[in-house]
């Protein structure tokens, strides 16, 4: 049996996490750990509404199964993203899953909540000719992140102003050099921290 299935609601997604794993395994405190993942992009609706039928055959070939996917976009943004989680995983334990084998991470609003957390090394991954605070004050300039404010409300639309500022093409490459470079201690995003207390718990060195 390998260690654990994965299912993204996106390429994003997979990226990030696929290069967290290849690359950062030292950081989240985890041993390498063996993997699959599903290979088409489900989307979120569709990430929220097909996991278990894709999970549930998965069941005696892997010990953990992950699901990760944005709030915005998965059909249920009138819930809160705790919520979502814990009827996916309640669907998943009825499919014959354990509690403890099976999760569901639900990012709020979308993955580039992620991004930001105030790591220098930001501006060095998109060649900003400047530090983090000089991207909050763009942000601002911009009016798209409040005087104050530690994260934008609309992290996609934050960071995709700054990718034009700095001429970069928004693509899932983006996301892998950000996760091979970023601090992951400076995040303190909940659905982040759940995915690295997940793992923790599941393969800790």
């Amino acid at each position: 049996m390998k260690d654990i299935y994965f299912v993204f609601a996106d390429r994003d997604i997979e990226y990030t996490i696929i290069t967290l794993l290849k690359e950062r395994c030292n950081s989240l405190g985890i041993r390498p750990i063996s993997y699959d993942k599903f290979k088409y992009g489900l989307k979120d609706s569709g990430c929220l509404k097909l996991s278990v039928n894709i999970l549930r055959p998965k069941l005696n070939k892997y010990h953990h199964a992950l699901v990760i996917l944005d709030r915005d976009g998965c059909g249920k943004e009138s819930m809160e993203a705790v919520e979502i989680e814990t009827e996916l995983e309640n669907e998943l334990q009825k499919n014959g899953w354990d509690s403890n084998n099976a999760k569901v991470i639900v990012i709020d609003p979308e993955l580039e909540a992620w991004i930001w957390n105030g790591s220098d090394e930001l501006p060095k991954v998109l060649d900003w000719s400047g530090n983090y605070k000089s991207i909050e004050k763009f942000l601002v300039t911009e009016e798209i992140l409040n005087p104050g404010q530690i994260k934008p409300d609309d992290p996609k639309t934050a960071f995709r102003a700054v990718l034009r500022k700095c001429q970069v093409p928004h693509s899932s490459r983006i996301y892998r050099k950000i996760a091979e470079k970023v601090s992951l201690s400076t995040c303190t995003d909940r659905s982040f921290n759940k995915f690295k207390e997940t793992l923790t718990n599941w393969f800790s060195e």
